[in-house]
């Protein structure tokens, strides 16, 4: 009896298996073959995700800047202390919150690549921040460029196949190209005030810790926005 029942329950929990296989099968795999029930459960698991991703946003985002105290490029100071020193000017400064924070990450992009870092946090700040902000950090090299552009020599990609642009400027007038941009006065204050003199190590620079509410709060905002568009119109004002 014993072994007749458990050759039944062998039966039946084979057959549940092969039903969950035939399922599988004639689920679709590829988005062009999805059903609407598919997109309907894709969209709503999104938007159910979304604050653990905000959370999530915020606390990389911090770990990021911690990274940047293994970054030592001559100036004097690691750029974990740069980053924090300029979000300290701004803040001193009166800077705005949203602007405080893009300060405290315009340079963590260097831990991917260090021509092209501004692009890389702009990016990172792009869906949380105006479009003035994102476009100060993504250009803040060409502004930079006005203290060391004439002390360095010519520069020449390494490998000309890069896909352009890349952010190396080094042309100490390049920023003059921008003046009738909206946000060249606030590129000029950031680069001018606060960027550029971040190189202190004896400036009384305010701790990481100091800035995450403020962190977790620009980075809480707007991280999870679905837009119908068939171009890009660039980075919506701030909401």
């Amino acid at each position: 009896m014993t072994t007749r029942r458990g050759f039944l329950t062998f039966l039946g929990v084979g057959a549940v298996a092969s039903r969950v296989r035939a399922a599988h099968a004639r689920r679709a795999t590829a988005m062009s073959e999805w059903t609407p029930e598919q997109f309907q459960k894709w969209s709503e698991t999104m938007r159910r995700n979304a604050s653990a991703q905000t959370s999530r946003s915020g606390t990389e985002v911090l770990a990021l800047v911690e990274r940047c105290s293994a970054l030592e490029d001559g100036s004097g100071v690691t750029q974990k202390e740069h980053c924090l020193q300029t979000a300290t000017r701004a803040l001193r400064d009166g800077a705005d919150e949203e602007l405080v924070v893009a300060a405290l990450l315009h340079d963590a992009g260097k831990l991917f690549d260090g021509m092209n870092h501004g692009a890389i946090a702009a990016e990172i700040l792009r869906p949380h921040v105006s479009r003035e902000t994102y476009q100060v950090v993504r250009n803040h090299t060409t502004f930079e460029a006005r203290f060391y552009g004439a002390h360095l020599g010519p520069y020449e990609p390494p490998d000309r196949s890069c896909v352009a642009p890349v952010y190396a400027c080094i042309d100490p007038a390049a920023y003059r190209n921008m003046e009738r941009e909206s946000w060249y006065p606030l590129a000029m204050r950031f680069t001018g005030e606060w960027d550029q003199r971040s190189f202190d190590p004896g400036y009384d620079t305010l701790p990481l810790s100091y800035f995450e509410p403020m962190v977790r709060r620009v980075f809480g905002r707007r991280s999870f926005a679905l837009t119908v568009s068939t171009r890009d119109s660039g980075t919506p004002s701030r909401p």
